[in-house]
């Protein structure tokens, strides 16, 4: 059988080209749906982390001093009333010594 003209090559052509175009359009599908939105980064905190939190901020507002106390020895300590107790302050130092073991 003679085949005459290019009617195979053109159909060859046509077919490749069409072939080569899905392609494109697959890989530029496939990187649009690759790319994702950027998102934010993010932290999110405990319910222990914000209860401390909340802690610090009120110990922040608290003076170191506590101003009233202070002034309420010295006024003792002057006029002669304040009294110290033996007893109350072994209980200390042994209490504090307990907590210092504990760690």
């Amino acid at each position: 059988m003679k085949i005459n003209g290019t009617n195979g090559i053109d159909i060859a052509r046509a077919y490749a080209n069409k072939a080569a175009e899905r392609k494109r359009e697959t890989e530029s599908r496939e990187r649009t749906e690759s790319v994702s939105p950027v998102k934010a980064d993010s932290v999110e905190f405990s319910s222990r982390a914000k209860e401390l939190q909340s802690y610090r901020l009120a110990l922040a507002d608290m003076p170191p001093v506590r101003e009233e106390l202070v002034s309420q020895l010295r006024q003792k300590i002057q006029d002669g009333s304040f009294v110290l107790s033996e007893r109350l302050i072994v209980e200390g130092i042994a209490q504090e010594m307990k907590n210092r073991l504990r760690g």
